[in-house]
């Protein structure tokens, strides 16, 4: 038996009230794909205030920082709206873990051991991971696939201009755990954190199937993968032109046999003027 793994940023903003299913009527209709009848076996593991988490952990930063300014235009009144603000800085991240796909789950009781490898590696994260502040996480079993959404706040220090403590995602990661490649450090700690999800499968007798990115050796294999397909399919977008090119062409001409006709030849004649009588030809 093999399962895949996955474990990527979300890409759409982070709707916490579709995550916790606290949606309004009109939001739960949008999200047909959700099936209401199980929700009831969605697992809450934390549940936390953004806010209050943004006062807990830089509430003391702030007011070092304000301390020292001496004009009030250079204060910060409240650190939270000065981030979500920000086009710069993110004010929080969500991560999607998910075990296995849409077939590999075909029984209730496979949901139960996705469910378990997902609590196993969630149980020590913050422990891994002591930059990155969770304020709210939930295992769905109420679509196709088990899977967890997880959102946290990076927290950085050691910074001499603002705030001492600020939200930094790679600073975060690095401070954290020196090892990591500086010029990926995300990509680095993603696959550490994959890699602890494949052990959990593998105590159980699963094999980690490799899927999409991961199925090549590193991320320039896959770029190059990525390069010829784009190339062969604008080879075949030409091909596609020039055949219905020839279409067009080919509705044109008559289906039966053309007879040309041979063309008369042409007998030119010169008419030489006279100054009297008729002209001579």
């Amino acid at each position: 038996m093999s399962m895949s793994v996955s474990l990527k940023k979300a890409t759409n903003k982070t709707n916490i009230k579709h995550n916790n299913r606290t949606m309004s009527d009109k939001d739960k209709e949008r999200n047909s794909h959700i099936d209401e009848s199980r929700s009831h076996e969605n697992v809450y593991l934390v549940q936390k205030d953004l806010k209050e988490l943004y006062q807990e952990e830089f509430g003391e930063a702030l007011e070092n920082y304000n301390a020292k300014q001496k004009r009030n235009d250079r204060k910060i009144d409240d650190y939270f709206k000065h981030i979500q603000s920000s086009k710069k800085t993110a004010l929080q991240q969500e991560m999607i873990v998910q075990v296995g796909d849409l077939y590999d789950f075909p029984m209730r009781k496979d949901y139960e051991k996705g469910n378990e490898i997902l609590l196993e590696w969630f149980e020590d994260f913050e422990k891994r991971n002591p930059n990155l502040k969770v304020y709210n996480a939930v295992i769905h079993n109420d679509e196709a696939t088990p899977h967890m959404h997880l959102n946290f706040v990076p927290v950085a220090s050691g910074y001499k201009r603002g705030l001492e403590k600020q939200v930094s995602f790679d600073r975060a990661i690095i401070q954290q755990d020196p090892a990591l490649d500086k010029t990926r450090p995300f990509d680095d700690w993603r696959e550490k954190e994959v890699q602890l999800l494949e052990e959990k499968l593998l105590d159980r007798g699963i094999e980690r199937k490799l899927v999409g990115t991961n199925s090549y050796k590193d991320v320039n294999e896959y770029k190059e993968k990525q390069d010829l397909l784009n190339e062969i399919a604008v080879l075949e977008g030409k091909v596609d032109e020039k055949k219905n090119e020839f279409l067009a062409i080919s509705k044109n001409v008559p289906d039966k046999n053309l007879v040309l006709k041979p063309k008369r030849k042409e007998i030119k004649t010169e008419v030489v003027p006279k100054m009297f009588g008729k002209p001579e030809i």
